[in-house]
């Protein structure tokens, strides 16, 4: 009889989500099995690290140590674990949290909260939905995608606002003529076969609103496309920022809606603009973490003021994963690739 390979034996320290299904993985298949010897060291009897529910009997047996959410917009790969651990264990339908659809129940909305001057703001928000399950095995979306879905998200923000509250665009000019487009202008409205309408209220509405079609019109093709484009898409949302800062945001910078709308849509423009123009999709995130995640934006053309300083979604990835050297929240700390990935799949993935 020949002898038997020794398995290799690995420790796993802790037993939270990431040691869990980390020995989970490591045992999938028989062939895995016949390879490790697995051990988890756990300090005390309670298994799920940091998530751990049963903390607080009195009280709903909740977990108190992190709050809600600890996957952040890693869905797919999370709940696809959660899925076929399920269906190893294959509970009877009168068991507890029977299957993983009793185990967790979809909410759209996030609320954030600013503090603008000397009052707190609350932010509803109401993330956009795709008709996929959680990790069903979907290709993620493309770069295009996440950007088509992003300004259609903000343009039916930005479109209610002209319709409730038209008192906050009265500095600028209805209807004006555009001023003389570049030449590229006409041959991209041609090839894309774009009717500008916007333009009808503001000239300068057509500017976003030929970006959108761009990106519609290359949703199709592979990759992250080509410098050109970048460049064109880049000259229109950084030519509407500037006018709509300057002729709308900046004289009604206290009115809370439209400041929730502007930090958004500078700090995802900003986000996307570095993605293009810095080639990530092609480089890798891991290729700019070498810069601070607010630097980073800063360089494609996020406000210091409103956005990155108090802004809600900016403040809240640096609080979430505690991004402050020696826990100093005076000196933000967030490599900018690993940030910038982190906020795509979470606001635009799940």
């Amino acid at each position: 009889m020949p002898e038997e390979t020794p398995k290799t034996k690995i420790a796993i320290l802790g037993g939270g989500v990431s040691a869990m299904t980390a020995a989970f993985e490591l045992t999938d298949r028989p062939e895995l099995r016949d390879q490790y010897d697995i051990t988890v060291y756990q300090m005390g009897w309670r298994l799920g690290g940091k998530g751990a529910s049963g903390r607080n009997l009195d009280y709903g047996d909740r977990i108190e140590e992190h709050g809600l959410h600890i996957w952040f917009g890693f869905y797919e790969n999370a709940f696809n674990a959660m899925r076929r651990c399920y269906a190893e264990l294959g509970r009877p339908p009168d068991a507890p949290l029977a299957t993983w659809k009793d185990a967790f129940k979809p909410t759209d909305w996030v609320i954030l909260n600013e503090k603008y001057q000397d009052r707190w703001v609350g932010w509803p928000i109401l993330f956009p939905t795709n008709p996929s399950e959680p990790g069903d095995g979907t290709l993620l979306p493309t770069l295009w995608d996440m950007v088509d879905q992003f300004l259609q998200w903000m343009w039916e923000i930005l479109s209610d606002l002209l319709d409730g509250h038209p008192d906050l665009f009265s500095g600028a000019a209805a209807g004006a003529p555009a001023a003389e487009r570049p030449a590229w202008w006409q041959r991209l409205v041609g090839e894309i076969g774009a009717e500008l309408r916007a333009g009808e209220r503001f000239a300068e509405l057509e500017l976003f609103e030929l970006a959108h079609k761009l990106v519609k019109a290359r949703k199709s093709q592979a990759g992250p496309g080509s410098a050109e484009d970048h460049g064109i898409l880049a000259t229109l949302l950084n030519d509407f920022k500037a006018w709509l800062w300057d002729h709308v945001v900046e004289p009604h910078l206290d009115h809370d809606g439209l400041r929730a709308f502007w930090i958004t849509f500078d700090l995802g423009t900003a986000l996307f603009l570095g993605v293009f123009e810095d080639r990530l999709f092609e480089r890798g995130f891991d290729s700019v973490n070498e810069l601070e995640f607010r630097d980073w934006l800063r360089s494609h053309g996020a406000r210091e003021h409103p956005t990155l300083k108090d802004g809600p979604p900016t403040r809240g990835i640096y609080d979430l994963c505690f991004a402050y050297e020696d826990g100093d929240i005076h000196k933000p700390n967030m490599a900018a690739g690993t940030a910038a990935r982190g906020l795509l799949r979470l606001g635009l993935t799940y």
